[in-house]
């Protein structure tokens, strides 16, 4: 948000005031600062003069400015040995720098500064007027103007501090350390004399070598574009930055004699923190004169650079579209005569003029005359035209802008030769249909220069007449059309004109066909068997009776599973279909789709059909003998649902098997115990379900005890 503080001075009555966007962080250049700005901080810079070091600090913002001018500030200084660390005699005892905080002057010691340099004054009012010691409504509005007036009070007192030594000093953000010697390495801390209860405010610490004075250099690299009535300014900032604060722009007609712009420094509060450049615009007071411009950098302990490299220059007339191509005639049917204008009162700023030609109106454009036409000749002769010609004068000014040619360019003028020869028929016409009935067209682009574009026809059928359907020329090889889709023609037809510029139209391009889209699903199949016979399951159908039907798919439902069973083309689609290898005891339906080449699915479902074949697959059992418990143990697993028992057959050497025992369901083996040594026995078993149906009887398993 843009802040502005308007001060009187009374001692010129001068009203002055100062746009404030932000408050830049010094960062001295070449020294190495080990402080870092908090969010409740001080920073501070220092600078090495002869016999003396200065010492800058600013709070980090209005509240701790606040506090400074309340408690005001402890200024210390450490000894450093020369490997960078801290003498032993100072390390706990540094030495204090003055006897009493560092506080802002009193209102009358301000006033009595205010007699030599009305920025003291100015600060004084920042400090001390009834407006700083305002209350305000503890309202949230109340608030917001509180802290506005703060930030505003404290930006221009920061300001104010930079422009004056003596006002830095007196503001109490200023030390001269004239207790130095020259050789030792020093660091300074900056802190409050005392703070708030539960308040953290990081102190500003800076470390310097106690060296000569390194001399301030002139700001580099100003640069000056004038144009009609105006200069603007440009010189590099980011480069500079925490050396130069603020700076003075000068001007002078004579180029010896310099006088500022204004009574107060530019700063680049207006423009991005880390902008690289600054620019400023001045007016000029006519383009006649030569204008010669410099800065001077100002820094924040409010010294005053040397001047810049003076730059100069002249203001330029504007000479865009001066300028225009204002009529055309042909001549003999081959050449091309050319008129423009330019006001007599332009001649003076132009060197002369070039004709550009070419067939299209951005270009490209190249130069048709052979070399430059005198600056008062207005007519030109293209002796050899093309069919389209656009034409373009390029004009010259006599002055260099910022060292290079300065070209301008009248807008472009369409001029023609008699043209009854048509474009070629377009080629290449392609086309879809998507479900809606949006039609995507496309061909391919002509290849004739004076070609303007292209016509779209439609018809339902060859045999009718085709009928416009662009409202105006195209400029691209594309449309998009919508037809209807709900009717009972199936097919549309289009064909495509060339257009030239002279309106000569070409022949008709060859038709191009597309089906509409089809939304009418086929008629469904209709199942005429479903049902089970021996091991499978036995299908039969009626096919569909519409002629469009590309194929059909056959799923089998399973619960709420459906499975893809077969998919056969509607040449080779059978009318019957058995199934095996399906789980016994399980529901099945069948579902049969008739699909046609738009994806439109007609189908059927057949009843459920319970397979069932009364057979379960047979028990795997094992068997061993365990003689030392006089036993034979038969095992098996089985995991068909729905048995209620199982049925143990014996046969002892060759003898037929016969049922030895029935078990329960639960059961899982069996232990024979009524075993004679030596004799060799043979175990099959059956598992018997509800419902009445049975497994396949067990292959016998032997074993010899």
């Amino acid at each position: 948000m843009k802040k502005e503080i308007v001060f009187t001075s009374k001692k010129t009555g001068r009203v002055q005031a100062i746009c404030l966007v932000t408050i830049f962080v010094w960062l001295w250049s070449g020294i190495v600062s080990i402080g870092y700005a908090q969010e409740n901080s001080i920073q501070v810079i220092a600078k090495s003069k002869k016999n003396e070091i200065w010492l800058r600090w600013a709070p980090s913002n209005a509240y701790v400015w606040e506090l400074g001018n309340k408690y005001g500030y402890i200024v210390e200084r450490f000894t450093m040995t020369s490997q960078g660390k801290f003498n032993e005699d100072f390390a706990q005892h540094p030495k204090l720098l003055s006897k009493q905080p560092v506080k802002p002057y009193s209102k009358d010691e301000f006033q009595k500064l205010g007699a030599t340099d009305e920025k003291a004054e100015a600060f004084a009012e920042l400090l001390y007027s009834e407006q700083a010691r305002q209350a305000y409504p503890s309202t949230p509005a109340g608030l917001l103007k509180r802290n506005q007036q703060q930030e505003n009070r404290f930006g221009m007192a920061l300001l104010l501090c930079d422009l004056s030594q003596t006002v830095a000093i007196a503001a109490g953000v200023m030390w001269v350390d004239k207790s130095m010697v020259v050789g030792p390495r020093y660091a300074y801390r900056i802190r409050l004399a005392q703070k708030p209860p539960g308040v953290t405010i990081e102190d500003g610490v800076f470390v310097i070598e106690s060296a000569n004075e390194i001399p301030l250099l002139a700001p580099r690299d100003l640069e000056a574009t004038f144009n009609d009535q105006s200069a603007t300014l440009k010189w590099p900032v980011l480069a500079d930055k925490g050396t130069f604060s603020a700076y003075y722009v000068e001007k002078s007609v004579d180029g010896k004699t310099f006088k500022p712009l204004s009574d107060l420094p530019y700063t680049n509060f207006n423009q991005l923190a880390d902008s690289e450049y600054m620019f400023l615009q001045d007016s000029l007071a006519n383009n006649e004169q030569t204008f010669y411009y410099r800065i001077k950098g100002i820094t924040p302990f409010a010294e005053v650079s040397p001047p810049s490299t003076v730059v100069s220059g002249k203001g330029r007339r504007p000479l865009e579209a001066i300028v225009s191509i204002d009529s055309s005639a042909v001549i003999n049917k081959q050449q091309i005569f050319l008129h423009w204008n330019l006001p007599t009162e332009y001649e003076k700023w132009i060197k002369g003029f070039i004709v550009n030609r070419s067939d299209k109106p951005d270009g490209p454009y190249q130069d048709i005359t052979p070399q430059m036409l005198p600056v008062h000749q207005r007519t030109f002769i293209d002796k050899s035209p093309n069919q389209q010609n656009y034409y373009r004068i390029k004009y010259i000014a006599k002055e260099k802008k910022e060292g290079r040619e300065d070209s301008y360019f009248s807008f472009p003028y369409l001029a023609q030769v008699a043209d009854e020869t048509p474009p070629a028929p377009p080629v290449g016409l392609t086309g879809k249909v998507d479900s809606t009935g949006v039609v995507f067209l496309q061909w391919n682009d002509g290849k004739e220069a004076d070609l303007f574009g292209y016509r779209v026809y439609r018809a339902n059928s060859l045999k009718e007449e085709f009928r416009e359907i662009t409202p105006r020329t195209l400029k691209q090889t594309g449309l998009y059309d919508t037809i209807p889709v709900n009717t009972l023609t199936k097919k549309v037809y289009y064909k495509v004109v060339a257009v030239d510029r002279n309106y000569n139209p070409s022949a008709y391009s060859s038709p191009l066909t597309l089906n509409r889209p089809d939304r009418i699903a086929p008629v469904a199949p209709v199942f005429r068997i479903a049902q089970v016979k021996g091991d499978s399951i036995q299908l039969q159908w009626t096919k569909s009776s519409s002629d469009d039907v590309s194929r059909y798919h056959l799923y089998r439902q399973e619960k709420e599973n459906r499975v893809s069973v077969k998919e056969w083309t509607s040449s080779t689609v059978p009318v019957a279909y058995a199934e095996k290898d399906l789980i016994v005891g399980q529901r099945y339906t069948y579902i049969l789709q008739a699909i046609d080449s738009a994806g439109n699915i007609g189908e059927v479902t057949s009843r459920e059909i319970w397979y069932e074949t009364g057979v379960r697959e047979g028990i795997t059992p094992s068997v061993i003998a365990d003689r030392k418990k006089n036993l034979i143990r038969v095992s098996w697993k089985y995991t068909q649902p729905g048995v209620s028992k199982y049925v143990l057959y014996r046969a002892k050497e060759s003898q037929p098997l016969v049922i030895y025992q029935t078990l329960d369901a639960t059961t899982a083996q069996f232990e024979d115990t009524s075993v004679t040594v030596g004799t060799t026995y043979s175990y099959c078993i059956k598992a018997f379900f509800k419902g009445g149906m049975q497994s396949v009887m067990s292959k016998p398993v032997t074993v010899s005890y």
